[in-house]
């Protein structure tokens, strides 16, 4: 069905992955440039705003993540901190509970 509504050929699907596959980094890039608009996405984040950041170690042991003052850096202070230094949407951040209600603004 979805074949017909979108008017594509019959074997769209076989081709699909060749098609992919032979569409160049300019060709990307291009479209990306034509068609998407940073300053108006919107970036959903599932998961724990408390929970801890992690990193990677030199000895490749994982381990908190931690501020100037050596606190536990959290996914919410990570995520607000990216909000300012990447220009992607309007840059602010909200938190909402499981039921959609505003926790943090």
């Amino acid at each position: 069905r979805e074949l017909v509504y979108f008017g594509l050929p019959l074997d769209y699907w076989n081709n699909y992955v060749g098609n992919v596959r032979e569409v160049t980094l300019e060709q990307a890039t291009a479209s990306a440039n034509a068609h998407l608009r940073p300053d108006a996405a919107l970036v959903l984040v599932v998961g724990d705003a408390k929970a801890p950041m992690i990193q990677r170690n030199k000895d490749g042991k994982d381990v908190p993540l931690l501020d100037a003052a050596g606190k536990p850096v959290t996914l919410l202070a990570s995520l607000k901190d990216l909000a300012r230094s990447v220009p992607i949407g309007a840059g602010k951040v909200v938190a909402l509970d499981a039921d959609g209600k505003v926790l943090v603004k």
